[in-house]
């Protein structure tokens, strides 16, 4: 019955022209997915792009001598994190830095992309505006309370333990209860 309806009498779809996307989506140097990237693009493009989208850390050097403590807790934080990683995922050494600034570039994207054999960025939705599918990103602050928590003796119990004991929580730990 449907195909008669459609054979003879039934009116055939017209061809609908693609709507062709303002000319403020273009790409540009500043904006390499345009201005007004879908949620899934953004998603997509950090794997592969991430190193477009992100700035580089930029240290201050007044930061290593006016926040001292936490100048050398995040260095000895990203020597020890990087020590604990297993050989065979390493693509060069085990980067070692002596301040703030080597453990600041550490962690660029660039420089993770050189240390490690696989690396993927997964891209974070916390503080968009605007309606979002799928779970919220922690913010940053967030995300650091699972490497400097409020109370670390919480965590004599869990694979941080060693580093309570040996580690840069020890010196953390003692940091905190000093302030």
């Amino acid at each position: 019955m449907c195909r008669e309806h459609m054979g003879r009498g039934g009116k055939v779809p017209q061809r609908v022209a693609p709507i062709e996307p303002p000319d403020e989506t273009c790409e540009s140097g500043h904006y390499p997915l345009g201005e007004r990237p879908s949620w899934t693009e953004i998603k997509g493009f950090m794997g592969r792009g991430a190193q477009e989208l992100m700035l580089s850390w930029v240290c201050d050097p007044e930061w290593g001598s006016e926040h001292a403590t936490a100048a050398r807790l995040f260095t000895r934080f990203t020597r020890e994190y990087f020590a604990t990683l297993k050989i065979d995922i390493l693509r060069a050494d085990v980067p070692s830095p002596i301040n703030l600034e080597d453990a600041m570039k550490t962690w660029n994207v660039q420089e993770l992309r050189l240390t490690l054999i696989s690396c993927w960025f997964v891209a974070s939705n916390h503080g968009l505006k605007g309606v979002i599918t799928g779970a919220k990103s922690l913010s940053f602050r967030e995300q650091a309370l699972a490497f400097f928590p409020p109370d670390p003796e919480t965590l004599t119990d869990s694979p941080w333990a060693l580093f309570l004991e040996y580690g840069y929580l020890r010196d953390y730990s003692c940091a905190l209860q000093e302030l």
